[in-house]
Parts: structure tokens; C-alpha cells; sequence
């Protein structure tokens, strides 16, 4: 992980077991205009309630900063809310889950 900035323990999945969000900043230096790290990346890892994970990439190349893993919607799913922290920003992301 390079620049980490965004993790959250949540059932994502909703199987009843802790998962992991964790997501790396694309741009840190303030005074740069491209990314630091152009090939961010997002990972959900999804936990079987003994110990184990299945690794799942969930974006790459979008700048997570202190991201946040909530039901937006209402709708009974976790979806995922995150803004830049300094590229192409302001702004945010929202990513609702329509899976389920």
C-alpha cells in the first residue's frame, strides 16, 4: 500500500463477517498538478470469519481520502463515499451498490 488514506471494517458483503476497505491516495504533493501515484488503488478483502480473505480490487487510478463505507441510499446495502485530496478536486465519488 503506497499513501494509504482510507479503511473501514464493515461486512460489505453481508455474510456476517468483518471485511476490509482500504484505498491509497493518488496525489499528495500540493505542488505537483499530475498524481504521485497514478495507479491508486481500492480493495475490498472479504472475510470468512476464521482468518481469511479473498483480495478483490475495487477501482484503481481514483484518489481515496478518507473514504467512508455507509448505506447512502437506505436501501439496507453499503455502498462507498469518498473525495480527493487535492487532484482533481474538489469533488466526490459515490458509489452505490446495486448488487444484491
Amino acid at each position: 500500500m503506497i499513501h494509504g488514506h482510507s479503511l473501514q471494517l464493515v461486512d460489505v458483503d453481508g455474510d456476517g463477517n468483518l471485511d476490509i476497505f482500504a484505498a491509497e491516495m493518488a496525489k499528495w504533493r500540493e505542488q505537483k498538478t499530475e498524481p504521485d501515484h497514478p495507479d491508486a488503488t481500492a480493495w475490498v478483502l472479504y472475510g470468512d470469519g476464521q482468518g481469511h480473505f479473498r483480495t478483490s480490487i475495487f477501482s484503481k487510478g481514483i484518489d481515496f481520502h478518507e473514504a467512508r463505507v455507509a448505506d447512502l441510499d437506505g436501501d439496507g446495502d453499503l455502498d462507498i463515499l469518498d473525495k480527493p485530496y487535492n487532484w482533481e478536486a474538489p469533488g466526490v465519488d459515490v458509489w452505490i451498490n446495486e448488487g444484491r
